[in-house]
């Protein structure tokens, strides 16, 4: 594994501040302490509580590494100068050029897939043919959008039952 050690740690710790909350993640910082002798130690809290924090703590905070979960928190942090470039051949080749900062400040490590799922007995298919379609008004009515698919679809289906672990509608 290519290791860059940032400014703020020591050689036996890496602080990382976290937006992001998924087990996946915490597999990747044991495997990095496995493998290379570096203690991960992990902040979580939402991405704005994060960058709060790193204004508040200015050249004092202790934050190795933020990871967040969207554009505009990284293009927010990074236009506050909350950022600092990094040299990584390993980033460098890894990471497409669509998707790291010019600047060296950020990089993309993941995406996020938005899928579709329509129902053809409701919805001509054929009228929907990227995400954009479902501002269209004939679909006024038949469009349900996750916002938090954690807690459920939509605010209105309780009421009609459906609950997003366990229940998927009939029809």
């Amino acid at each position: 594994m290519n290791v860059n050690i940032p400014a703020n740690s020591t050689e036996k710790e890496v602080k990382v501040f976290s937006g992001r909350h998924y087990n996946t993640d915490r597999a990747v910082y044991k495997k990095f302490a496995e493998e290379t002798g570096i203690k991960v130690r992990l902040i979580e809290a939402a991405g704005i509580s994060l960058i709060e924090r790193l204004k508040r703590e200015g050249k004092n905070s202790q934050a190795d590494l933020i990871l967040l979960v969207d554009a505009a928190r990284i293009t927010n942090a990074a236009k506050a100068g909350l950022l600092q470039s990094i040299d990584s051949e390993s980033l460098e080749n890894d990471v497409p050029s669509g998707l790291k900062d010019k600047s060296k400040e950020w990089y993309a490590l993941t995406r996020r897939v938005r899928v579709m799922v329509v129902n053809p007995k409701v919805v001509d298919v054929s009228k929907i043919k990227d995400y954009t379609d479902l501002a269209d008004p004939s679909l006024k009515g038949k469009v349900c959008l996750m916002n938090n698919p954690i807690k459920k679809i939509s605010p209105d289906l309780p009421k009609s039952g459906h609950y997003y672990k366990n229940h998927l509608p009939n029809d």
